[in-house]
């Protein structure tokens, strides 16, 4: 009996002397699940034209759009909510906001009204564009007090709905365009790309673009690129 288990004791340390010389001369990687494995992530192509949009070196090329609020367009509106305005005065607003129209694949500078978090802006979808994927990029210009700050951007019909948008945007895109400000003189990491809206747009359709901002006394001009 005592031979036996001997034997088998002697099996069985020849066979984890085994699987360890196996573990050791074949690595890591060959047998870690490949969750585990170290890999190199790439942002996606269309964040990465917003990125060199954003970037410094284009700042020549910047167009300014200085917005309103609704309420600037007519001073009799002022006891009406945006949406009542928006509804009964659409084309009116469209016509008035010209001025304000968004164009693609360009840098904008926003300017906005003072202490107002909504302004607005028009955004149109030519005849002959198909139905499409449109992104709306915001980056700040970043200072010590609007670092947490963001703008949200939606796009409204005439009937006041809302286009549905995605704000998911992956890690990678986030790390691949980030910037280090010096706060109190130590580094801070920020993202140039702020956020990203994913809408999906109809041929030859007209928008308005609402743009909400989160503190508008500390966040100051923003800049946006459509692509």
């Amino acid at each position: 009996m005592y031979f036996t288990c001997q034997k088998k004791y002697t099996m069985v340390l020849k066979s984890l002397l085994l699987g360890m010389a196996v573990f050791i001369l074949t690595g890591c990687d060959s047998i870690l699940p490949d969750k585990f494995n170290e890999q190199e992530y790439t942002a996606e192509a269309i964040d990465q034209r917003a990125c060199f949009w954003f970037a410094d070196t284009l700042r020549d090329t910047i167009q300014t759009r200085i917005l309103n609020t609704l309420g600037d367009t007519d001073t009799s509106w002022a006891h009406l909510s945006d949406n009542q305005i928006i509804f009964e005065n659409f084309d009116r607003l469209i016509d008035s906001l010209q001025q304000q129209n968004l164009v693609q694949d360009t840098l904008l500078m926003i300017e906005y009204p003072a202490n107002q978090k909504i302004s607005y802006a028009v955004l149109s979808i030519e005849a002959g564009e198909t139905s499409k994927d449109m992104y709306v990029y915001t980056s700040l210009e970043y200072v010590e007090e609007n670092i947490n700050e963001y703008v949200t951007v939606q796009l409204v019909k005439s009937d006041t709905n809302l286009v549905p948008a995605s704000t998911n945007m992956g890690f990678e895109s986030v790390s691949c365009c980030s910037d280090t400000l010096l706060i109190a003189d130590q580094p801070e990491i920020v993202p140039i790309i702020r956020s990203r809206f994913l809408f999906h747009l109809d041929e030859s359709s007209v928008y308005l673009v609402r743009f909400i901002v989160s503190r508008p006394e500390v966040v100051g001009p923003f800049k946006i690129t459509l692509l």
